[in-house]
């Protein structure tokens, strides 16, 4: 058989030439967006340190080839500085995986206890079972939406449990056709315990919190003090509009709607909408005191004056009173009744 009728091979090769080139095609891809990731990751940790606030890892390592970045660092520590006031918080690892095809998208899985020292030098552990987060960006870079989803949290400082839950979430995203700076934000805790519920003079047992607010005028989505925050928030007469703030214990529950804002000294401005039921309770341990005659008459007469104040409603057909507040300049009023004033948040 000569050459010329000799059967041509080369269809038969060629499939597993063509995924070999594309392997090694997929290789050099993927080792560059690895490059990249690891690039961006020391680009931060370096505009973050100039700022005083210290990212490092004890080892980083990147992993997932063929088709994640995932990049591991173990014993992750954050160094905050400002001015005199000095801030650290530690953990065991910390791993953020994004698809190689959708590098937008990272997710965030911390091992805990994170263990931190707080700017009066009072130590404390935030511990749980699992703690997950997500975050979209744009091609820009700028953070478009994240969450957080934390199983049994609990943080103790100085050695005293100052909160514990079953599950705590936290929802954020930029609001859709508002604009710079605005965003819509989610924040759910079950079964929460704390000696701080001890202060509510309501209710018994852990207590259910929910917020679902937005928020204008915020800025940007990155590190900064929270002063430094507010008062730009304030400059630029960023407004909080709740739809919905809830507290549920035992038998009482409470909601609140509204919009806030703050005033030029820092203060709370704006109007609210409280709803609950169980509220005669709150009054009557506000103005019972130590207890006796006197203390009982005057429970009576303001849960009578307050129910005047206030609107029959409805919490998940049962009854319920509706009150409108006014926070002006920080001070509370309930109708003509001036309640307390809050103190500035800066």
């Amino acid at each position: 058989m000569t050459a010329d009728t000799a059967p041509r091979r080369w269809p038969i090769y060629a499939p597993t030439f063509a995924l070999l080139l594309a392997a090694a095609g997929w290789s050099a891809f993927w080792w560059y967006a690895a490059g990249r990731a690891e690039q961006a990751a020391d680009a931060f940790m370096a505009r973050e340190a100039a700022k005083g606030r210290v990212y490092a890892c004890g080892e980083r390592t990147t992993r997932g080839y063929p088709f994640r970045i995932e990049l591991n660092c173990e014993r992750p520590s954050v160094s905050v500085r400002d001015g005199e006031d000095h801030m650290t918080l530690e953990a065991p690892r910390l791993a953020a995986v994004a698809q190689v095809y959708d590098p937008r998208r990272m997710i965030v899985d911390l091992t805990g206890p994170v263990s931190f020292m707080d700017a009066r030098g009072r130590r404390g552990e935030a511990a749980f079972r699992t703690a997950q987060a997500s975050g979209t960006a744009t091609l820009d870079g700028r953070l478009e939406r994240a969450s957080a989803v934390i199983a049994d949290p609990r943080l103790t400082l100085d050695g005293t449990e100052q909160m514990a839950g079953a599950r705590f979430e936290a929802h954020l995203r930029r609001t859709p056709d508002a604009g710079q700076g605005a965003y819509d934000v989610a924040l759910a805790l079950d079964a929460a315990t704390s000696p701080w519920l001890g202060l509510l003079p309501v209710g018994e047992g852990p207590a259910t919190l929910e917020l679902q607010a937005s928020v204008t005028q915020a800025g940007e989505l990155r590190p900064a003090p929270l002063e430094e925050r507010l008062r730009a928030f304030q400059a630029a007469d960023g407004r909080v509009r709740i739809d919905v703030a809830r507290l549920i214990r035992g038998d009482v529950e409470a909601r609140i709607d509204g919009d806030l804002g703050l005033d030029v000294d820092g203060r709370p401005d704006g109007r609210l909408t409280l709803t609950a039921r169980g509220l005669d309770e709150i009054i009557g341990a506000f103005a019972g005191g130590a207890g006796g005659r006197k203390n009982d008459l005057l429970s009576s007469l303001l849960g009578a004056g307050a129910q005047m104040l206030g609107k029959p409603a409805k919490i998940d057909d049962k009854p319920a009173t509706s009150y409108d507040l006014t926070l002006d300049r920080g001070r509370v009023e309930l109708g003509p009744i001036r309640l307390y004033r809050l103190p500035p948040l800066y």
